[in-house]
């Protein structure tokens, strides 16, 4: 004899675990769904109460605005004669602009 009462040897039975299980998990779905409704109806009831927002404002200057061209391509020989004729010297504002010729 144990302090809670006679020891228990059988198994569960396994059945009757899954249909309790079954049950709550339907009773929580049903709870949950009433209550996810409940909450809808409340907010569409609040909101149909509530003031409508500032109207939309106008639009200012044209609809349409064109997009800016496409980049040009550059051949690769102008990337690898960047590279190679790279500027030194000061800073290009205490310089005067110097064309370069090829």
């Amino acid at each position: 004899m144990t302090a809670y009462g006679p020891p228990v040897s059988r198994t569960p039975d396994t059945a009757a675990m899954t249909l309790a299980h079954l049950a709550a998990t339907a009773c929580v779905f049903a709870a949950l769904t009433g209550a996810e409704h409940t909450l809808f109806t409340l907010v569409h009831a609040l909101a149909a109460q509530l003031p409508a927002g500032p109207p939309p404002l106008a639009v200012v200057g044209p609809v349409w605005t064109p997009c800016p061209p496409p980049p040009q391509r550059r051949p690769v020989l102008h990337v690898l004669y960047r590279r190679i004729r790279g500027r030194r010297g000061p800073p290009s504002s205490t310089v005067r602009p110097v064309a370069i010729t090829v």
